[in-house]
């Protein structure tokens, strides 16, 4: 494939929306005994679409604007609701244009990650000449992958790369096989208990 034009970062509705993530993230405490506390960065997708999608859509249409010349009938359908974590990615590590080239593809959108950095997805831009493409984006991918935590009673691992959407954390009591720990669970990602129950209790216990 032939690859798309750089990234015009220089761009106010660019620079708006790099320097609005920054500032928006929320941090996963997963180490409070620590000091400080071990945390990292992911984004609340509601916010983040939130953001695009304001009065109309002004910030992403702004945003589409200068990534293409010519949208040719490119448009925020395209990217909402399903592309928006891989267009916040693309856009984080300068490859926001390639966005037109991931919505054709069913095997590239938010359902699909986390995208595996030793095993390209099918229909990844292949013919790209940076080669650390694929291993920059799963590098940053992350920080927009946070699961919602299921109910307590389900059986579920996850990859030591994903951040939990645990913003606080106390270790209440330590044991050979398992920790007891306080937990506060971001309310968008927050499954462990029934909703009614999630309505009338906080904050939860974690085993």
């Amino acid at each position: 494939m032939t690859s798309p034009r750089g990234q015009r970062n220089y761009e106010k509705v660019i620079q708006g929306f790099q320097s609005w993530m920054n500032r928006q993230h929320t941090l996963e405490v997963f180490d409070p005994e620590k000091s400080p506390a071990s945390t990292r960065p992911f984004m609340v997708m509601n916010d983040l679409q939130n953001y695009l999608t304001d009065n109309n859509n002004q910030k992403l249409n702004g945003i589409i604007d200068v990534l293409f010349d010519d949208s040719d009938g490119f448009i925020p359908t395209d990217i909402i609701p399903d592309y928006v974590a891989v267009f916040s990615i693309l856009l984080k590590i300068n490859k926001g244009p390639y966005i037109k080239y991931f919505t054709r593809h069913g095997s590239l959108n938010d359902a699909k990650l986390p995208f595996d950095p030793k095993t390209p997805p099918q229909h990844w831009p292949v013919g790209d000449n940076h080669s650390d493409f694929l291993e920059n984006f799963c590098k940053h991918q992350w920080a927009f992958c946070a699961p919602p935590l299921p109910p307590a009673t389900s059986d579920q691992y996850f990859d030591s790369k994903t951040v939990l959407p645990i913003t606080f954390k106390k270790t209440l009591q330590s044991g050979i096989s398992a920790n007891l720990s306080l937990i506060h669970v971001h309310p968008c990602y927050n499954k462990l208990l029934p909703e009614i129950e999630r309505r009338q209790v906080s904050p939860k216990r974690l085993d």
